[in-house]
């Protein structure tokens, strides 16, 4: 094995010849990548812990990885690579390793949103269903709504009907909204649309007084008394929850500028990257992209 002076594999074993300053400079190269990325760690240590449902995923491994980053230095390197690795990814390398680029020296990564209690922020938009299952003003349900609407203003796309949560149903105007992915794992397209969303998130920065008289004031003001208990949050009302707390506005979610594409947090299947064209806005299980240089988001 020693005698080895190039790269050599069988059935039973594989020798990738690296010299010992490759892997240091590897290593110094990841640990600088790391500085760059300021926002995610800080985002990690300082950002309240968001109290809500558990993830589709399991995050926790992930979380628990991204903790270990740290600012220069020697970051360390992914050497079981090149034991685990099939063939094939190192007749890529070989033959077009210096096309390449490590996302986090081109990109930040940033959490989506966190938004304290995604029952109650970013409830199902279920409008369709609604007009699908009542087709005249006649049959339109008034009494199962939270707060009374007409169906027209519905029809008209003015108005949405969302379902939180607890599975109450509410109308809201669509202004006061926007699309909202919330797991990658009915997405199966390389770009990600509003149309194929099934989920909303509530996009109020007025303070209410502001909007009173509207449904989202209603649906807001009905939401400060829910407490849409679960395994991982408190018995409390919802402005009342950490992450809420800490916004000026408790409601108010609207700070973060969308990405280019998502990442996911996590893994379970798949490894999907789907493009944002459209500026949409994600959940915390998911990462945004954002290009360090406009120049760079068409290559992304």
């Amino acid at each position: 094995m020693l005698s080895k002076k190039t790269d050599y594999s069988t059935d039973q074993l594989r020798i990738v010849v690296k010299k010992q300053s490759e892997l240091w400079q590897e290593g110094i190269a990841l640990g600088e990548m790391f500085a760059r990325q300021k926002t995610l760690a800080a985002a990690l240590d300082d950002a309240p812990e968001d109290e809500d449902e558990e993830p589709e995923s399991d995050v926790a491994g992930a979380k628990a990885e991204q903790q270990e980053l740290h600012e220069g230095g020697y970051g360390g390197g992914k050497w079981g690579r090149y034991l685990r690795a099939p063939d094939f990814y190192f007749e890529i390398m070989r033959e077009f390793g210096d096309k390449f680029i490590r996302l986090g020296d081109i990109a930040s990564i940033r959490f989506g949103i966190k938004s304290g209690c995604d029952a109650f922020f970013m409830p199902r938009d279920v409008s369709k269903d609604m007009l699908a299952d009542y087709p005249t003003e006649k049959d339109w349900p008034k009494s199962l709504l939270m707060r009374s609407c007409k169906r027209s203003e519905v029809e008209s796309g003015a108005v949405l009907i969302i379902q939180a949560g607890d599975k109450t149903v509410h109308p809201i105007e669509k202004e006061f909204v926007r699309p909202e992915l919330h797991s990658l794992m009915k997405v199966d397209r390389p770009i990600v649309r509003p149309e194929e969303l099934d989920r909303v998130v509530l996009w109020v920065d007025k303070p209410l007084h502001e909007i009173k008289g509207t449904y989202a004031y209603d649906y807001i003001r009905w939401g400060s008394r829910q407490t849409f208990t679960s395994k991982k949050s408190k018995p409390v009302p919802v402005p009342e929850r950490s992450t809420c707390q800490s916004r000026e506005l408790w409601y108010n979610v609207t700070g973060l500028e969308p990405g280019i594409a998502f990442w996911p947090m996590a893994q379970q299947y798949r490894h999907i990257i789907a493009a944002n064209p459209e500026n949409l806005s994600c959940n915390h299980n998911l990462f945004d992209l954002h290009p360090f240089k406009s120049i760079w988001t068409r290559e992304l």
